[in-house]
């Protein structure tokens, strides 16, 4: 028990006893009964007391009479004077009745349980019962027309009082019930039935007349079933009181939910039941959704031909909309499927498929007419006809015949098998006619195919030759001979044999209509040139502009080509037995592959077959673009070859080519001049140095390729796709160019996957073509708008205000960028820029802008582009093609006036600050700028900046030469010192204790490390490595100190990051100029400062002209180690610099120290002005990358470590 719990108690005392007190806790506990309750308490006491009953007996005596009994009921064995009891009186049977209770001959009335009485000294009860008459009956009814049944009578018989029930059964048809009385009074029917309370005496008279018409209204959902009644008995109308049979017969697929009439529900076997009509009926039936029946799937199943339509529709535009058919035959051990044109018969594919041991086998013709099965790894049994797969219950009924597969993955694999698309379907159904299907109707979700195609396929198929589907039998059996193929085989044969012969080669792009004034691009349009063949030594395709072929020179087979001079230049050799093989073979295959159509035209049996065919009629090069053949006509004349015809697909372009054939020796035009060409190495236009974002690094020269420092061995050239295949690190390799100046190598398992950039930079000039505002909206694969804008101009491209880092531009590759691992490749397209997207996987995404009237920004003019500084290093302004800082701040353009009027701008809160060259009337010095207001301006030096690839700190291995190079000054084992540049021989300087002038050249090896040369004119003497560790523990760390109130904040990192924060200012970025083991000396803001180590808790800071300040190191922000570094995105745009206890953040030229510095689950979190930041821990991505993104998602970049 609980405390709180209520019990129950019961107190019974023994016969002769009565209950005396009753006590709980000690108080008293008055019961109203025999039992009652209480709530329990932690302790309780329940105390009873019982007492001697004293009161007088009672006896009591009870008298029975005929027809019923009366009895105590629950009575006590010891009855006292004033006990009550209860009687209870019972007749014998139902012809009795009570009629008195007595006590001592006093009448009692009876309770709710009986007759309650309370006892005397003697008690004498009593009861008497009455007997109940039989009802007598006398029917007035005409039995010819109705006959009447009255309810059964209960034992004995029917008694008065008796309710009883008469059913008037009608049986001359039209009659019906005019009057029926009772002992003269009217009763009226309930549903068809009279009820009234019968007399002693009981008269029943009927009376009949006409029966009334009987309207019958069916309501049923014919879309799942049907709902009939038999006909009426005399064939035109119903009448009240016919009975009616009623059938509900739902469809295959539906259930019977609910009967009613008139809107009761009725009971029915199987939906039939019959109605005696009494009126004006409404019969409804409802019908619930079931599933197929195992019959109707049936008809879906096993040998079938599915005759397809699908429409390809893309939204938003009807240029590439399309209505496709496509015939799927499940035949048993045999799957056929071809897909074409609606309009033209243009087969897209036509394939066999057979049974191998349960696999999945292609069937094919070989060129020598054999039949191939190529086994997969597929079940057979995954790829035939779906509906085997399928069980009734997968299908719901939708009504009118139409069934629904609603399982996704279901819908997709179905889908997949009839039409050979694997695609996401929105929806899926089944039609049927007359318990079988006839049709199956399906439409994908909407599918993003690309940045501008999003589309909805939708099909269509009827269910044809079930049972009786076949494959042709020239599909899975080799071709018969015929005498038509004796001519062809002894034309192609005489072709193969031909010393020599010229092909003249005419293509045409399929739909393609030439531009006014001629088509300007190599390869599109019409094209018209000729090959010259000679078996024995050389094949050369003399298409204008990309001339080309094969020479056998001295037992080797060198590739050539022609210059602009038109000169032959020869490549590497390439590894074949002979030049034959690189010519046509007209006997490679079986000519029993063709059929002939008569006047020595011959096509192929199947046009699937062109792409094993045609490319042996291809010269050279040719052969691997041949092998996209879709169709071949070849014609005799006269027994000889003379035209080749068929179109192949690739790149995106359609094309058919007319080769026509001329046998015997070439003309002039064939007469190269080998003896003076050149040389050169399919190498060549690899050679170089190439790195990344994140630390790959690959050395080409003329011996191979060293990625990583580890040699790529296994080198074999592929001449028609221009890529090498080889190994590295145990992986099959393949090494490409994407650009001029971008190399990629990949994987043949995918574990590989790097876009390498050429590390010479060079100024890139975009066209003037290119140049504006191009922008693109529309929705993306995730289902999200994008509104993208790609600003152009001279030397610069922004994406979404991002900008790009231009690699190269070239007529033939169009521009090339980087971005965060991304490259971008933009080229023209009529009027449109086709941008495409190469990810760090090497997938690929294109899509096209359109250009707006939208300015691209105002352009910085080349000649403004430098480093300049005020005579006292107070103000330092860069300008870059991407923007100007002026002492590191952002400057906003809002006007530009030309040279001399230069910019105007906001610079912070000043909305007018210029920036203009220096000049007296229209006269300019291009060496000096003015900048500032008109009323407080400065004049500022152009100065020499130091190459990008020389700034940081330098040592050698030993240590005994120590360089650092800033933006403006080196320094020297701590000393500044004058230096000139030359492009050539890199930084040049005199050194006291040295004869001749120090060079200083920067290099980077073949293992991807960079150098620094320090050189004479005599020797090599030190070669300096870049080191990341600039600045001694006991100096890097946030120190805080405070003087008259003012609170300076120094934050000094490892690799020589200084920002200084005065009272509430803005945060000062310092340049170290000299660093030694116990102090360092920067400038910040046009000062010096002197940052002196003395102990581990002492620290002082002084300005050249100001007191000493005394600072202390703060453990306020303690970031993990694995956050310290410098960080840079691969586009420059974004650098994080993290300590200890600052983070500096630099976007677009914005150097800012973050505040609100915080690590948690993993990351580093800041924030920088009104933007919070998040930088995920670089442990992630094995420590040599991050991730940095706003809180908001807004801004995000991928980040590569630059130091530790």
């Amino acid at each position: 028990y609980l405390v709180g719990e209520t019990v129950t108690v019961t107190v019974l005392p023994k016969a002769g006893y009565t209950v005396g007190a009753v006590t709980l806790n000690g108080n008293a506990f008055p019961m109203t009964s025999e039992s009652d309750t209480f709530r329990l308490e932690k302790e309780n006491l329940l105390s009873v007391t019982f007492e001697k009953d004293t009161r007088a007996a009672a006896s009591v005596r009870i008298e029975n009479t005929v027809g019923g009994a009366l009895s105590l009921k629950d009575a006590k064995e010891d009855l006292r004077v004033g006990d009550t009891v209860t009687l209870v009186a019972a007749p014998s049977s139902r012809r009795y009745r009570l009629a008195s209770v007595t006590h001592n001959g006093r009448p009692l009335t009876p309770g709710a349980d009986g007759y309650t009485v309370t006892l005397e000294a003697d008690n004498v009860f009593s009861a008497s019962f009455d007997e109940i008459a039989n009802a007598r009956f006398i029917f007035n009814n005409d039995n010819e027309i109705g006959t009447l049944t009255l309810s059964e009578a209960e034992d004995p018989a029917y008694l008065v009082g008796d309710t009883v029930s008469v059913t008037v059964a009608i049986v001359r048809r039209g009659a019906a019930v005019s009057s029926f009385k009772v002992n003269g009074t009217e009763i009226r029917p309930e549903n068809g039935v009279y009820r009234f309370t019968l007399a002693a005496n009981n008269e029943i008279s009927v009376t009949y007349g006409e029966a009334a018409e009987a309207h019958l209204t069916l309501d049923a959902d014919r879309a799942f079933g049907r709902l009939t009644v038999s006909a009426p008995a005399d064939g035109s109308r119903y009448l009240v009181g016919d009975t009616v049979r009623v059938t509900v017969s739902p469809d295959d697929g539906a259930v019977i939910d609910t009967i009613t009439v008139n809107g009761a529900a009725v009971a029915h076997e199987n939906g039939v039941f019959s109605l005696t009509l009494t009126g004006d009926t409404v019969i409804s039936a409802k019908f619930g959704a079931g599933v197929m029946s195992d019959a109707l799937l049936s008809s879906l199943q096993g040998v079938m031909r599915f005759r397809g339509t699908y429409l390809y529709d893309v939204m938003g535009s009807d240029e590439y909309d399309t209505t496709l058919m496509i015939d799927t035959v499940f035949a048993g051990e045999y799957i056929w499927q071809k897909e074409y044109d609606a309009a033209t018969g243009e087969i897209y594919y036509d394939t066999v498929y057979g049974r191998e041991n349960r696999r999945l086998a292609l069937i094919t013709h070989t060129s020598d007419n054999t039949i191939l099965r190529s086994v997969s790894e597929a079940f057979y049994e995954d790829y035939y006809n779906p509906f085997d797969r399928l069980s009734a219950s997968d299908f719901v009924y939708l009504g009118s015949g139409v069934f629904r597969l609603t399982d996704e993955a279901k819908k997709k694999a179905a889908a997949s098998a009839l039409t050979g698309w694997t695609e996401s379907i929105d929806d899926f159904l089944v039609y049927t006619t007359d318990g079988a299907a006839v049709s199956v109707k399906f439409k994908t979700v909407k599918i993003r195919y690309s940045s501008e195609i999003t589309y909805v396929s939708s099909y269509d198929f009827t269910i044809d030759e079930r049972g009786t589907a076949t494959v042709d039998r020239d599909r899975i059996e080799p071709y018969e001979r015929t005498p038509e193929h004796d001519a062809l085989e002894a034309a192609l044969r005489a072709a193969m044999e031909a010393p020599a012969y010229t092909v003249r080669h005419r293509g045409h792009e399929v739909g393609y209509e030439e531009p006014e004034g001629g088509e300007t691009r190599p390869g599109y349009g019409d094209t018209d040139y000729f090959v010259y063949v000679r078996r024995s030594d050389l094949i050369y395709d003399s298409y204008p502009g990309e001339a080309h072929g094969f020479k056998l020179l001295q037992s080797y087979v060198y590739p050539f080509d022609i210059d602009a001079a038109g000169n032959v230049v020869l490549r590497d050799p390439v590894n074949v037995s002979s030049i034959a093989e690189l010519a046509a073979n007209f006997t490679a295959f079986k000519v029993e592959l063709f059929t002939c159509i008569g006047d020595g035209v011959y096509v192929l049996h199947n046009n699937s077959d062109a792409s094993a065919i045609v490319g042996f009629f291809g010269e050279g090069y040719e052969k691997a673009s041949y092998a996209y053949a879709t169709d071949c006509r070849i014609t005799l004349k006269n027994g000889v070859l003379s035209e080749i015809v068929f179109t192949y697909k690739t790149y995106g372009i359609e094309e058919t080519v007319t080769l026509n054939y001329t046998f015997g020796e070439l003309p002039e035009e064939a007469d190269l001049d080998f003896e003076n060409a050149t040389k050169t190495s399919v190498l060549d236009p690899f050679k170089g140095q190439y790195k990344d974002g994140v630390g790959n690094f690959c050395h080409v020269d003329a011996e191979g390729f060293l990625l990583n420092g580890k040699e790529i061995t296994g080198l074999v050239y592929n001449e028609d796709g221009g890529y090498f295949t080889a190994r590295w690190e145990g992986k099959v390799v393949y090494i490409q160019k994407l650009t001029s100046r971008q190399l990629a190598i990949w994987s043949e398992d995918g574990t590989l996957n790097l876009q390498l950039t050429n590390i010479e930079e060079g100024e890139v000039t975009i066209p003037e073509d290119f140049r504006g505002t191009w922008e693109y909206h529309g929705i993306g694969a995730d289902g999200k708008q994008y509104d993208d804008v790609f600003e152009i101009q001279t030397h610069l491209i922004r994406y979404n205000g991002n900008v790009l880092m231009l690699i190269s531009y070239s007529a033939s590759e169009g521009i090339t960028a980087e971005a965060e691992g991304i490259t971008y490749n933009f080229v023209l397209d009529g009027e449109r820029l086709l941008i495409t997207m190469v990810y760090e996987n090497l997938d690929m995404e294109a899509f096209h802008v359109e250009k707006t009237k939208d300015s691209a920004g105002i352009e910085i003019p080349s000649e403004y582009i430098g480093y300049y500084l005020s005579a006292d290093g107070s103000i330092r302004v860069i300008i870059t093609y991407a923007g100007i800082t002026v002492n590191g701040v952002p400057y906003t353009i809002t006007k530009y006036a030309g040279l001399v009027g230069g910019f105007t701008g906001k610079l912070g809160s000043e909305s007018n600050y210029i920036i203009q060259f220096y000049g007296i009337g229209t006269n300019v010095n291009m060496d000096k700028l003015v900048v500032g207001t008109q009323g407080d301006n400065a004049t500022l030096d152009r100065v020499d900046a130091i190459n990008e690839k020389y700034l940081g700190s330098w040592k050698s291995v030993e240590g005994e030469w120590r360089i650092r190079i800033t933006e403006t000054e080196i320094f020297i084992n701590g000393e500044k010192i004058a230096f000139l540049f030359d492009p050539e021989y890199g930084y040049t300087f005199e050194l006291p204790g040295y004869a001749y002038t120090i060079h200083l050249l920067y290099y980077t090896t073949a293992y991807g490390a960079e150098c620094l040369a320090l050189y004479d004119d005599d020797a090599l003497l030190y070669n300096l490595f870049k080191t990341e560790t600039v600045i001694e523990d006991e100096l890097v760390g946030v120190f805080e100190g405070t003087k008259d109130g003012i609170t300076y904040r120094l934050s000094v990192t490892r690799s020589g990051d200084i920002t200084l924060t005065i009272g509430d200012g803005e945060p000062l970025v310092g340049t170290l100029t000299e660093l030694t083991d116990v102090y360092l000396v920067f400038t910040a803001d046009g000062h010096e400062y002197y940052f002196i180590y003395t102990s581990d808790t002492e620290y002082y800071l002084s300005r050249e002209d100001d007191e000493t300040v005394t600072l202390s190191r703060t453990s306020a922000v303690s970031i993990p180690s694995a956050f310290h570094g410098t960080w840079a995105s691969s586009d420059g745009s974004c650098t994080l610099v993290i300590t200890e206890g600052t983070v500096i953040l630099s976007r677009d030229g914005n150097r800012t120290e973050a505040v609100n510095i915080g690590e948690e689950d993993g990351y580093l979190y800041f924030t920088v002005g009104d933007v919070n930041y998040l930088v995920e821990t670089p442990e992630n991505y094995g420590g040599a990358s991050t991730a940095i993104m706003s809180e908001d998602y807004s801004f995000y970049k991928t980040l590569a470590r630059q130091s530790a």
